[in-house]
């Protein structure tokens, strides 16, 4: 059995549809007590920050952090490009919460956050959906208003992903020492390429957003069942 675990997910449902249809035994799991699994089951923590799993769990993701400055610094450290971030203010620095969602944080344009990154100028931003170790999608940001916002790229903002994209092999090499050094199975790195040259890396999500019915839900529900089917 394989269950999907979030207490409250829209791509969650997304994927655990996505491993129904593709002929999987699945539960959408949303309280603890709701399972039972034995050590051949798989759990898959879709982004849910959780202190202590039940004793025998075998779980995708199980340790994630939930602080994205703590991120930044990790993928730093394992000497992958980041923006330049602090816990200090800086002139001109961007304030950011350490749990932002879709960029709430930069659309309130708070002055006072719990960390600062330095603005980095980029013409075009990519995702890579890393799964153990090698990329099952990757797609890129385009406006979907005619209001989108210039540079916060975001689905509130105007903006959304579509599969595809010109990302280059030094990307995706990143994404995956990104994911890898969050300690992490699988996630969905958000690069930006650089007007000047280059690229950072933004973050990397564990509960990326995925369209019902699209292909990138298939991307995960396949890669979840080679995952449950070799036991590993």
């Amino acid at each position: 059995m394989i269950y999907v675990y979030r207490q409250d997910s829209k791509s969650a449902t997304v994927v655990y549809t996505a491993l129904i249809e593709a002929g999987a035994e699945a539960v959408r799991l949303r309280r603890f007590r709701d399972a039972r699994p034995t050590t051949r089951d798989l759990v898959v923590n879709w982004g849910a920050y959780v202190e202590r799993w039940p004793p025998g769990w075998r779980v995708l993701n199980p340790r994630i952090l939930g602080n994205k400055f703590r991120e930044l610094q990790l993928i730093a450290e394992a000497g992958v490009p980041v923006p330049r971030h602090s816990r200090t203010p800086h002139a001109g620095w961007l304030a950011r919460r350490d749990s932002h969602y879709e960029a709430d944080d930069l659309r309130a344009a708070l002055r006072i956050g719990d960390f600062y990154v330095q603005r980095v100028d980029v013409d075009k931003e990519f995702r890579f959906h890393i799964f153990r170790g090698a990329s099952i999608r990757q797609q890129h940001k385009v406006k979907v208003r005619e209001d989108a916002h210039p540079w916060i790229r975001s689905f509130a903002s105007g903006w959304d992903w579509i599969n595809g994209g010109d990302g280059t092999e030094a990307m995706r090499r990143a994404a995956v020492r990104a994911v890898a050094a969050l300690g992490l199975d699988f996630g969905a790195c958000d690069v930006g390429r650089l007007r000047s040259g280059g690229f950072v890396i933004f973050e990397v999500n564990t509960s990326p957003g995925i369209d019902a019915g699209g292909s990138t839900a298939m991307k995960y529900a396949d890669a979840i069942m080679r995952c449950y089917a070799t036991n590993n």
